[in-house]
């Protein structure tokens, strides 16, 4: 501010020169010094002056210097602070960051940064399993007919009952009542949401994974590929029932 400026000024004019009159006249190796350097100043510009003039007038000017390099810093710091707090209140608190694990990056568009983005992030994880179900039992239902057609009626039922499992899966998914409530208190744990998704979409890369290598073994498809399918399922089967345990542990918080 100008008048906070101009009283500083005037503040260190008249303090220099009462401290430097006091100075002059009480300290005598300061005092010589100044009146020293004072006469050589004089005798440059040409004028006449007490040398006890001279010697308070110097010491007074080297006050002011310095009283000028401290407001200086005392200012600058100050508004130094005053601009950092401002930008503290100018920006909303962040809450703390929940790294999203690799198989989660093309799914995951929300931040599970609140109990609302939670829900939003648990419903695109769900539609993403929705489709990617969806598109497995395709395949097992084109397998299924493959091995009919070619008379391998044992393999296409059981290809058929990995289709069934697959839509078993898919419905509970897809149920109304399955999503997470936005005040499910103990979902709140932003980390153990994020475990249950990668598990759950890890398990369904598996998955097409397996469904890939069952497809290539057509049309003499061996029995390890069988068993394989039927492992991913069993691994989607349980991170669903993880999933399930922390939708009831929100319904009832402890």
């Amino acid at each position: 501010m100008p008048a906070k400026t101009g009283a500083s000024h005037a503040i260190a004019s008249f303090g220099s020169i009462v401290l430097g009159a006091y100075i002059s006249a009480h300290t005598s190796l300061v005092t010589g010094i100044s009146r020293s350097i004072g006469d050589s100043v004089l005798s440059t510009v040409g004028l006449s002056l007490p040398e006890s003039v001279t010697g308070m007038l110097l010491i007074s000017t080297a006050l002011a210097f310095l009283w000028g390099i401290a407001y200086h810093f005392a200012r600058h710091s100050s508004e130094a602070a005053s601009a950092s707090a401002a930008a503290d209140l100018s920006t909303p608190p962040q809450p703390d960051a929940v790294d999203v694990p690799e198989p989660l990056r093309d799914v995951v568009s929300e931040p599970y940064s609140s109990p609302d983005s939670i829900a939003s992030v648990d419903a695109e994880v769900r539609s993403h399993l929705a489709t990617e179900l969806a598109a497995a039992r395709s395949v097992l239902d084109d397998v299924h007919d493959r091995l009919v057609e070619s008379g391998d009626r044992d393999a296409a039922a059981r290809v058929g009952s990995l289709a069934e499992t697959v839509r078993q899966a898919e419905q509970r998914i897809t149920s109304p009542q399955d999503g997470i409530s936005t005040d499910a208190v103990s979902l709140r744990d932003r980390s153990a949401v994020v475990s249950i998704h990668t598990d759950l979409v890890a398990a369904i890369d598996r998955l097409h994974e397996e469904l890939d290598a069952l497809e290539q073994s057509l049309p003499n498809p061996a029995g390890e590929h069988f068993e394989t399918v039927h492992r991913r399922l069993r691994d989607l089967e349980t991170a669903l029932e993880r999933r399930q345990q922390r939708l009831d542990q929100g319904d009832n918080p402890r």
